[in-house]
C-alpha cells in the first residue's frame, strides 16, 4: 500500500458486499458510503491511520438536510 494518502480528505469510505457466481466469478453484489476520510496521523512506525467520520455523522445529516429542504 501506499506509504501516504496525503490529499485525501473528504474521500469516501465504501463498504462493498461481494459475491461469488456460479461460475466462481467475484461481483459486487451492492455498496454503502461508509464514511468520509478527514484526517491521516503522522506515521508510527511503519504505520498510519486515517480517521473518518463514520455512517452515523453522513446519514443523520444528510437525512436532516434532505428534510430541510423539503419544508
Amino acid at each position: 500500500p501506499p506509504r501516504s494518502f496525503s490529499g485525501f480528505s473528504g474521500g469516501g469510505l465504501w463498504q462493498v458486499r461481494v459475491m461469488r457466481t456460479p461460475e466462481r466469478e467475484l461481483k459486487v453484489k451492492d455498496r454503502l458510503l461508509s464514511g468520509v476520510a478527514f484526517y491521516q496521523n503522522p506515521p508510527i512506525g511503519n504505520r498510519r491511520v486515517i480517521k473518518c467520520h463514520g455512517r452515523d455523522g453522513i446519514y443523520t445529516h444528510a437525512i436532516q438536510a434532505i428534510k430541510n429542504e423539503a419544508s
